[in-house]
Formats: structure tokens, C-alpha cells, sequence
């Protein structure tokens, strides 16, 4: 016979009150959904969620990869725009939605400070075991060949049809450089693998134009000060977001305390209120602090406002993320290039140095 234990508490803890508020808000949600399908509009939300069952939802996607309480903090906050807060070892959390704060206690014992830090514990070896694990070694994009910058097939060209006829002075002065390399006196030493990539730099060069080593050279640096601007403006707005990721943590425990200063400022005893809640009021002083330095006598900006600001910045960063991205690539591309035409043009002068050095005995 299966018995229910009613005084162990619950992992998830739903309140009558709860359960119906579910149940009402799922109603009128059907409703409100059925209409706009009548109108030939496809509902975005099926599912009612409470205010509780949002947190304990977006909780168990923090604490799923979080290995400490500060990772932790931090994904609620990027991910669903909530404030964690510890005092006196109680869990608790702010809804986007709400001023006040609902404890862990009240949302189920998944959500207290025993079962989490378990959970962060078992995150942390999960992860060191992982590490321990040999990896497969990488091939860097320094040591590939040019079959990315050019057609699928580079690496098929044959060896005998890796000449092209160009007027492009570089072209002409590599393939010559190529030539030599072919001879019997190194036909032995010069691997297939070599050649093939030595015809891919001299179909890239072809392909794009490049007549001299100066020109090669100006398209390279040139591509390097596009790749430093980028990444500088990407490190800017990263800047950015960090100062509005830290009001926005800020604000929240300005709000959080305020409550505890205001009865502070009205209590007959302040030193025992004070001693009572000193690391309350101490967070609060911090935060008040911190802000007015942000602010510079500026009025304090909402939290509306700051999650605005964060969601613009966040978008700019994706996109310069990419512009980034694409923008080393690119450099990384033309320094290949440019390591394989150093290497066919630095053998073909040590062959040169190597015939002086026969005529002279």
C-alpha cells in the first residue's frame, strides 16, 4: 500500500491558492487564444504560467549548469531578468514583474540553499571530469590549406596542371619559384601535399588580383586595422553592457533593502535594529552608494529602463560579434597566404644562395 507523506516538504510546492490561480489564468488564457484563432492569428503562448511556476521554471534551467551561487545569480539575470538574493542563508528571488521578493522555502525545496549548492557541487565534477578526458587534437587554421578560401575541390588539383597563365607579376614570380622546386634535384624532398598547397596559394592570389607583394601586403593591412576597429568596438559595447549589468544588480538590491532602511530610519532603537540587520542594511549602504557614483547626481534610471538599455546592447553586440568574426577570419585567410608565399619564395632563395654558393668554390 503506497503512502503519501504529508510532512516531508514538497520539492515543488504548489498552494491551493496556487493550483487555482493556474487553473483560472489557464481558462481565460484557452479563451483569449480560441478568439485569436478565429481571427486567423496563431496564439504565441499556450501555457499558462504563474508567477511562482516561472521562477521555479527558469531556476531549474540556471541550477541545470551553474557550478557556483554567482554563476547561478548570473544566468537568472541575463536569461529571465531575475535578482537572487541570500540573507541569512535563505534562497530568494524577484520576479521581473514584482517589488518583493518570494524565498525559496515557498517555492518547493529544490529552490533552498541545501539542494542547489548540491547541485552546483555535482555541476563543478561533472565538468572536471570532463576536462580530464584527452581531446582529440586540433588542427588550427594556421596548419590547414587553403581549400576553405578556395573551390571544394583545391585539394584535387594535380601537380602537373598547377601552373596558371596570368599576367599578374606575383603569380608569375611564385609559379617560377614552384617551377624550381620541381626540379630532380628536388623531386625527392618536396612533399605532393606541399605542392598542392603551393597551387592553391597561387589560385587564391590569381583569383584575387593581387599583382605585387605590395598590394598583397596593403590588402593585409588593411584587413588588420579593420579587424583591431572591430574588435574594439565590440570590447566597448561589451564595457557597456557590464556597467548596465551592474546597475541593473544594483537597483535591485537598492530595492530589496529599502523596505528594511525605511523601518531603520523610524525605529525608536537603532542600535539594536541596526545589530539585528547589519548585513541587510550594509548591502543597501553598498548599493545606494555604488549607484550614486554611477548616476553622477543624474536622476536614477527605472528598471525598465535598464532592461531596455540591456536588450539594445545586447542585440549590438551579437551583430558586432559577427562583424568581428568575419572580419578575423578574413585576416586569418590572407596570413595563411601569406606564410605559404613567404615559404615558396624563401625556398626558391635559399635554392639562389645555394648555386652562388657552388660557382664561388
Amino acid at each position: 500500500m503506497h503512502q503519501v507523506d504529508l510532512l516531508s516538504p514538497a520539492e515543488r510546492k504548489i498552494t491551493e491558492k496556487e493550483y487555482w490561480a493556474q487553473r483560472r489564468g489557464q481558462e481565460k488564457l484557452d479563451k483569449l487564444n480560441q478568439k485569436m484563432l478565429e481571427d486567423g492569428i496563431t496564439p504565441k503562448e499556450t501555457r499558462y504560467q504563474t508567477e511562482k511556476q516561472f521562477l521555479r521554471d527558469a531556476i531549474d534551467d540556471a541550477a541545470s549548469t551553474a557550478k557556483s551561487p554567482e554563476e547561478f545569480a548570473q544566468i537568472l539575470d541575463k536569461k529571465y531578468h531575475i535578482i537572487f538574493k541570500i540573507s541569512r542563508n535563505r534562497y530568494s528571488y524577484l520576479h521581473p514583474g514584482r517589488k518583493k521578493y518570494i524565498t525559496g522555502r515557498n517555492l518547493g525545496t529544490r529552490y533552498e540553499e541545501d539542494f542547489l549548492l548540491q547541485t552546483f557541487k555535482e555541476n563543478a565534477k561533472s565538468l572536471s571530469d570532463r576536462k580530464m578526458k584527452i581531446e582529440e587534437p586540433q588542427i588550427t587554421a594556421t596548419t590547414k590549406d587553403l581549400q576553405t578560401a578556395l573551390s571544394p575541390d583545391a585539394s584535387d588539383i594535380p601537380v602537373p596542371f598547377i601552373f596558371i597563365k596570368s599576367d599578374l607579376r606575383l603569380v608569375i614570380d611564385l609559379q617560377t619559384c614552384i617551377k624550381a622546386q620541381q626540379s630532380e634535384a628536388y623531386a625527392q624532398k618536396v612533399k605532393l601535399s606541399n605542392l598542392k598547397q603551393m597551387a592553391q596559394t597561387v589560385a587564391y592570389i590569381h583569383e584575387h588580383g593581387y599583382n605585387s607583394l605590395e598590394d598583397f601586403h596593403t590588402a593585409l593591412d588593411q584587413v588588420s586595422n579593420q579587424t583591431s576597429a572591430a574588435r574594439k568596438s565590440l570590447k566597448y559595447t561589451e564595457q557597456q553592457l557590464k556597467d548596465v549589468n551592474e546597475q541593473i544588480h544594483f537597483t535591485g538590491q537598492y530595492l530589496a533593502y529599502k523596505n528594511i532602511y525605511a523601518d531603520y530610519r523610524k525605529s525608536r532603537n537603532k542600535d539594536k535594529f541596526y545589530e539585528e540587520h547589519r548585513a541587510e542594511l550594509s548591502l543597501y549602504d553598498t548599493a545606494l552608494r555604488t549607484l550614486k557614483e554611477k548616476s553622477a547626481g543624474s536622476k536614477l534610471p527605472s528598471m525598465k529602463a535598464l532592461y531596455a538599455e540591456k536588450d539594445r546592447l545586447i542585440e549590438l553586440r551579437d551583430t558586432q560579434r559577427e562583424d568581428f568574426s568575419n572580419h578575423r577570419d578574413y585576416e586569418r585567410e590572407l596570413r595563411t597566404v601569406s606564410s605559404n608565399i613567404n615559404m615558396i619564395l624563401g625556398k626558391n632563395h635559399e635554392q639562389e644562395q645555394q648555386i652562388e654558393n657552388e660557382k664561388d668554390l
